[in-house]
């Protein structure tokens, strides 16, 4: 979100943040995540890297490309 732009109402993440001395050894948003599906366990392993969206967006999912179809 921008300041004083145009926007929707945000999509909200269902679930409890963990404290920090608790988030996965992967993917800090699997468990609460609605994509993660056929790659739990990779999501649950191994921490996403930020990947370039363009437009000054970046994304940190194993799912992105599934995600946004």
């Amino acid at each position: 979100p921008r300041l004083g732009g145009q926007g929707g109402r945000l999509v909200t993440i269902p679930g409890t943040v963990p404290s920090p001395a608790e988030f996965p050894a992967g993917c800090r948003f699997c468990g609460r995540c609605q994509v993660c599906g056929a790659m739990a366990e990779k999501c649950a392993a191994v921490r996403p890297d930020f990947r370039d969206m363009g437009n000054g967006r970046f994304c940190a999912c194993h799912q992105v490309e599934d995600a946004l179809k």
